[in-house]
């Protein structure tokens, strides 16, 4: 499993996050070796590959020619960062200095020493190790369900498990409308509700960020703090007890409350003084292997006959499922539904699309599913995909209409169109 990096054709969403920033911010975000570390991790193989040639020959310079056709795209995404510069001779480019000490420096020390958060050790916790982590699996994947199930359901009893900060988040990103008690989910919403849990997180991180920066705050503290976390992360979470720095500002304390809210991190009690990284948080650290969370937690077995199998009692799961299908039987672990042109139809009409519906049948497939070359049938995606199609049979285009023209002219204009 590759962690931090996204494939060669994409962007992960904190880089085209980074690349909307202002350049002042950008650039002090860019003198930190940790997040200098943890960006380097985001970018595709490719751009890796030309960062090192750069950072390990500080002379060599950037031309753009024939002979480096195919990097092209990584030069401008790294224009567009600052991370690459106008060198203004000969139409050359040069890798930031800034950004070359900052990325020496981390790798020098490595990401436990960059992230300078001190884990604790003991024979106590050793001995406790299995039962630990089962307990923090557990409670990080219940606190990012109460999100969810609020999102999905939103009620007076889903509202309060949920801060005025995740609503406002929510809100702000278009997920949900109204206030209150009167919320509502929104077509946007739902559409989130159907990615991965990977890029949910990432969704609901970025939302986060730009909700900071819209209202005149800088987020340099609060990725300070996020990514020399997501620094401890390797490709496994370890569960070690960290110490809470006790330099952190009231803003960042905030911070962290919240990550502790959305499951990215576990404490017991905050006059403990220290903290356990989550699986979820080894999310922020994930690009776009997503294998591995839907065989841990995959419930949904779907036929060739569009009948749909769902061996979970979770009402989250379920409310989604009946988004996209029409659900016939209901059980207190199992229930069965089926997918019908009306039901399909009726999820494309507020904006979900068919890419998105199969996308989270597999990423929820059942064990038993994932075991087969095809989890989710060619016949059941492709009729999907031509529920879909139905709806694009018009293209429409902006046109002018030209009406009560006078006799003696019409002549003139048909000849006039015609040329």
């Amino acid at each position: 499993m590759d962690f931090f990096r996204m494939g060669d054709s994409e962007v992960a969403p904190f880089i085209a996050f980074l690349a909307s920033m202002n350049r002042e911010e950008r650039g002090r975000l860019i003198s930190d070796p940790s997040f200098c570390l943890f960006l380097f991790r985001l970018f595709s193989p490719s751009t890796q590959s030309l960062i090192l040639s750069l950072i390990w020959d500080s002379t060599q310079l950037i031309r753009i020619d024939e002979r480096i056709e195919p990097d092209i795209s990584c030069v401008t995404l790294l224009e567009q960062l600052d991370i690459v510069l106008q060198n203004g001779v000969n139409n050359t480019k040069i890798l930031n200095p800034i950004f070359r000490r900052g990325y020496l420096s981390g790798a020098l020390e490595g990401s436990h020493r960059s992230s300078r958060f001190v884990p604790i050790n003991s024979e106590k916790d050793i001995d406790k190790k299995k039962k630990k982590d089962k307990d923090v699996v557990k409670k990080s994947n219940e606190r990012w369900e109460c999100l969810l199930r609020f999102l999905a359901l939103p009620s007076e009893s889903t509202v309060q498990n949920v801060s005025s900060t995740t609503r406002d988040v929510l809100n702000h990103a278009g997920f949900t409308s109204g206030h209150g008690t009167d919320i509502e989910i929104t077509s946007k919403g739902f559409q989130f509700l159907l990615l991965s849990p990977v890029k949910q997180i990432w969704s609901y991180m970025i939302e986060l960020l730009k909700m900071e920066t819209r209202e005149g705050r800088s987020v340099k503290e609060l990725l300070d703090v996020l990514l020399r976390m997501a620094l401890c992360i390797h490709s496994e979470p370890e569960n070690k007890k960290y110490e809470v720095d006790n330099s952190w500002t009231e803003r960042q304390c905030n911070f962290v409350t919240h990550l502790r809210e959305l499951g990215l991190i576990f404490i017991r009690k905050r006059k403990d003084g220290f903290f356990y990284l989550t699986p979820n948080l080894a999310n922020l650290c994930l690009a776009n292997h997503d294998d591995s969370l839907t065989k841990k937690s995959g419930s949904i077995i779907v036929e060739t006959n569009f009948r749909v199998y769902a061996y979970t009692s979770s009402s989250l799961q379920l409310a989604i499922l009946s988004s996209f299908t029409c659900m016939t039987y209901r059980f207190h672990d199992m229930s069965v539904g089926i997918l019908t042109r009306d039901s399909v139809r009726k999820a494309l009409q507020v904006g979900i699309t068919a890419n998105q519906i199969i996308s989270f049948l597999k990423t929820n497939c059942h064990p038993e599913s994932l075991s087969t070359s095809l989890p989710i049938p060619i016949t059941v995606s492709d009729q999907i995909r031509l529920w879909e199609d139905e709806r694009k049979r018009l293209i429409y285009q902006e046109a002018a209409l030209y009406s009560s023209f006078e006799s003696e002219k019409v002549s003139w204009i048909k000849y006039i169109c015609i040329i």
